[in-house]
């Protein structure tokens, strides 16, 4: 779908409630949560939803969440803020956002002038209403999502060399994960990517104790497996890893 800042609300609108219509004759989207998105967008009036579109990068690069110098990596090339007004295609990227979710970091990117591209847990996994939402917001952004779930030590369906840098944001994949399982993804998205001063930024999740006492995101192995790589700490759990 055309999701630029320039397309008008109607257009949206319209495109929002047709692929509404065919997800629900495939039965691919929860009929309670397309109703919710159909009443948020008819809320919005034209005005409205353009003043959305006009100060979606601007409020994105303000906010004040932990991630945001990490995401501001992502806008700058030689210190410099890319100007998607002109025709800057040396600065573009491609970029792979690995646990997508709804696909806004992405299609933020995108809108910057890069070439992101989401991964996310396959939509076919009915039990989590949640991915279809994701999946479903994901196609109103245009965004590219390969489904794919992350696995301990096993390699993404991504070809050698194809990705210029890659994106973990607030991950959940890794509740169990030891200093070797943290060292094969590492070298895996080496593999992946091209080697023109390829990075991953990684904004790790916080920990979280169980009632048991049990921690189920842990820290101990990928500070382990980072400690072997080139990388900057620019915040707090926010890390800038060199694949190159």
């Amino acid at each position: 779908m055309d999701t630029s800042f320039f397309s008008p609300f109607g257009l949206q609108q319209k495109k929002l409630a047709d692929h509404l219509l065919k997800l629900y004759s495939s039965r691919h989207v929860d009929a309670e949560i397309a109703n919710k998105v159909i009443a948020a967008v008819d809320s919005l009036s034209p005005t409205s939803f353009k003043t959305i579109q006009d100060r979606k990068l601007e409020s994105f690069q303000a906010s004040d969440r932990d991630t945001s110098q990490l995401y501001t990596t992502f806008y700058k090339k030689d210190d410099r803020t890319i100007d998607t007004s002109e025709d800057k295609t040396e600065a573009s990227r491609n970029i792979l956002d690995i646990g997508s979710g709804s696909g806004a970091f992405a299609f933020v990117c995108n809108s910057l002038g890069h070439h992101a591209t989401g991964m996310e847990h396959p939509r076919s996994n009915k039990a989590e209403r949640l991915t279809q939402l994701n999946y479903l917001l994901s196609d109103w952004y245009d965004v590219r999502v390969i489904p794919h779930t992350i696995e301990s030590r096993a390699r993404l369906p991504v070809a050698d060399a194809t990705f210029d840098d890659f994106s973990i944001l607030y991950p959940t994949f890794y509740r169990r994960w030891t200093e070797l399982d943290w060292d094969f993804l590492l070298a895996d998205l080496a593999r992946c990517a091209t080697k023109e001063h390829s990075k991953l930024y990684l904004r790790i999740s916080k920990q979280k104790i169980k009632k048991n006492g049990e921690v189920t995101f842990p820290h101990g192995g990928f500070l382990k497996s980072v400690a072997k790589v080139e990388h900057s700490r620019i915040r707090d759990k926010c890390y800038v890893i060199d694949l190159t």
